[in-house]
């Protein structure tokens, strides 16, 4: 599914510390993938996919949440471009808190309540980011405005990841 958005604000900067984080992914990756990945893992997972053009394999740590036993990640399009590649309910290769195993991936439309819900919980488990990247101010008790986050999540992308493995603690 091609989300309109990622036509909107082509002249949005992508923050400093984007870019200190991505000049880290190699050894992100490395940790996520190794016997040290709970030092990272609770918040942390790796998406591996192909490039739909190219057929080129790709790695990418990425924040994420789960609710029930979907996971979901998100971006913005002016910061990111490996959710071009999540169409139609996608296979992947996700590893998640030390166990890789296939999943489908789906770009949510923006518009619906499931992209809503994913993104409220994305925001807040992941405060900081919800200033960083989206235009969503966290207020007292950690509490999010519902007019920012329904204006917010119609610009960004919401990403639902469905693991073949159960998610549940076991």
């Amino acid at each position: 599914m091609e989300n309109s958005i990622a036509k909107q604000n082509p002249g949005e900067g992508i923050p400093f510390r984007v870019h200190l984080l991505r000049a880290a992914n190699p050894l992100i990756l490395r940790l996520l993938k190794s016997r040290l990945h709970f030092m990272l893992s609770k918040d942390l997972l790796v998406v591996g996919y192909r490039g739909w053009k190219s057929g080129q394999a790709f790695s990418t740590p990425l924040s994420y949440v789960q609710v029930g036993e979907s996971l979901y990640v998100c971006t913005r399009p002016s910061v990111a471009n490996w959710w071009r590649n999540m169409r139609d309910g996608v296979s992947i290769e996700v590893v998640w808190r030390g166990r890789s195993t296939r999943a489908s991936a789906t770009v949510l439309a923006p518009s619906s309540e499931e992209a809503l819900i994913g993104f409220r919980k994305f925001l807040t488990q992941n405060p900081a980011t919800a200033s960083l990247l989206y235009h969503v101010e966290v207020g007292q008790g950690g509490q999010l405005p519902e007019q920012d986050l329904r204006r917010e999540v119609e610009a960004s992308i919401v990403v639902r990841i469905e693991p073949e493995m159960n998610l549940s603690p076991a």
